[in-house]
């Protein structure tokens, strides 16, 4: 991969890496190099103890979540989705839901990129807090990510639950909703007055 973004540096050509292509926007759409990371899929290795582990950058929520569960080890948040990459859903903000989680982004701690220039660089958020902030959501801008390394937490079982009620019902207390529970989102049906409520909480709350 670093020749090819050598070379395209040399012919000034511009080089995009290719998740799954979750998102609808044309973030990877180029006339240069597109790169695919789709082999770089393992977990390199992790850390019981801190709680962190490096992941090929591209490797999905789903293959990421399993191997992450068979290490002691969780995600802290997650979307409705989860064949994105883990490096796309945090380059490109993905969120899921709940008034107190942070964003996907904030699991970045550090990991390796190889820059517009083809040249690797080593990051990590106690040394270069700066630069991890700034690879949080990045949108790629910082060149290609070869592996991350992820703040994570301990494996959790969440209850999930789903109901229907009207639109105005919800929106009414949608702040209740909100602090009431783990996660919440709702879906609300087009010409109808009706909405999809889905909580999860962790067993025991």
């Amino acid at each position: 991969m670093r020749g090819i973004i050598v070379r395209a540096a040399e012919r000034r050509e511009s080089v995009r890496a290719v998740g799954a292509g979750h998102s609808s926007s044309p973030l990877v759409a180029t006339q240069g190099r597109l790169i695919s990371l789709e082999h770089m899929n393992g977990l390199e290795s992790h850390d019981a103890a801190r709680k962190t582990a490096t992941i090929g950058a591209g490797m999905t929520l789903s293959r990421a979540g399993a191997a992450l569960f068979d290490a002691g080890l969780a995600m802290h948040n997650l979307g409705d989705i989860d064949e994105q990459t883990v490096t796309g859903a945090i380059a490109t903000g993905t969120h899921g839901s709940g008034g107190t989680l942070q964003n996907l982004a904030t699991m970045l701690v550090g990991g390796r990129v190889v820059d517009g220039t083809g040249q690797t660089v080593d990051f990590d958020f106690d040394t270069d807090p700066q630069f991890v902030r700034a690879a949080r959501c990045s949108l790629g801008l910082l060149g290609v990510f070869v592996s991350i390394r992820l703040q994570l937490v301990q494996p959790y079982r969440l209850d999930r639950k789903e109901s229907w009620a009207r639109t105005d019902a919800v929106l009414a207390a949608l702040s209740e909703l909100i602090d009431r529970n783990r996660n919440f989102d709702f879906y609300w049906y087009p010409r109808s007055d009706g909405a999809k409520v889905r909580t999860m909480n962790e067993d025991g709350h």
